[in-house]
């Protein structure tokens, strides 16, 4: 399986994350991608975004550990929001669309899980 992590700054460019601007990013990736990411929880993480709390194959979360107050992905600390997309070789079609959108997201990494 191959998973794309893509980095999103908020709009003030600072790295700071707001809970009205998630929402508003995870309305934004439903129409460019056509799906419906639903708000989920978790201990760890907090509130993210999920098209399916079982398979989750796009995910959108801060870029922040609830619990420990650190970053959840330490290498990119200038992005406040990360969508991961996983098992892309079944869904290049979200993978294309969200690359269509570089004025929103930035490719950060591709790695084989």
């Amino acid at each position: 399986m191959i998973r794309i992590l893509f980095g999103i700054q908020n709009e003030e460019k600072d790295a700071i994350w707001d809970e009205v601007e998630m929402y508003n990013l995870s309305e934004t990736i439903n129409k460019i991608l056509n799906i419906n990411l639903e708000c989920n929880d978790s201990i760890t993480y907090g509130d993210y975004f999920a098209d399916s709390p079982d398979k989750e194959i796009i995910y959108l979360h801060i870029n922040e550990l609830i619990n420990d107050e650190e970053l959840l992905e330490q290498d990119f600390p200038e992005y406040a929001y990360l969508l991961y997309i996983n098992e892309v070789e079944e869904y290049p079609e979200y993978v294309a669309a969200i690359e269509a959108r570089s004025d929103i997201f930035v490719k950060l990494r591709t790695t084989e899980v």
